[in-house]
């Protein structure tokens, strides 16, 4: 029986996100054939220590929730005050076709992991950047957490939101989260496949 190539087998992504939504995206990619270097600081992705139960992960070993999320993927640590990491970090980019990031709480145009910088420095990427509120506009600065996210989408049907007579209630698991990674791995496909 012939074996089938995965649809995405050849493509090199990079994947530069914190948390979920970031994870999630590179994950589908990587499912799909991708191959995925996940960028780490030196201290490790934060979802290594991170349990549900909010139980402590021993020494050395990986949560749950970061071992299915960095599975199918490569990890490599990059410290960006180190300039011979930094340097190690573009030459990875140089020869990728896509980077998924997920910028800090107030993303700057002058840190050089920045998704508009990397687009300047790598035009031949695709950047899918997974924010809150966007790069730019009004409320790009503003801090977002699931439940005001969700409070300000108008929720899920049939949970009370909008009803006066009940309290708000918050849809649990950070389905938004695992949304917008969903969401970020289509447009990054569908803009991908433009490209080329």
């Amino acid at each position: 029986m012939p074996q089938i190539e995965a649809p995405l087998t050849g493509w090199s992504v990079v994947d530069l996100s914190t948390g979920i939504a970031g994870g999630y995206c590179t994950k589908i990619l990587a499912e799909g054939g991708a191959q995925v270097v996940k960028v780490e600081p030196p201290t490790g992705d934060p979802l290594r220590a991170w349990s549900a139960s909010g139980a402590e992960i021993p020494d050395g070993e990986d949560g749950a929730l970061f071992q299915f999320l960095a599975a199918s993927k490569r990890s490599v640590v990059a410290d960006p005050a180190d300039t011979t990491a930094t340097a190690d970090l573009h030459a990875l980019l140089d020869n990728a076709d896509v980077a998924v990031c997920s910028p800090g709480p107030t993303p700057s145009e002058l840190d050089p992991l920045h998704p508009g910088a990397l687009l300047r420095r790598h035009p031949h990427l695709t950047v899918t950047s997974i924010t809150p509120f966007g790069l730019e506009g009004p409320w790009r600065d503003r801090p977002a957490t699931e439940f005001t996210l969700q409070a300000w989408s108008g929720g899920v049907i049939g949970l009370g939101r909008g009803d006066p007579d009940r309290a708000p209630a918050f849809v649990g698991g950070q389905v938004g989260e695992w949304l917008a990674g969903a969401y970020g791995a289509v447009g990054t496909l569908v803009s991908r496949m433009r490209q080329d």
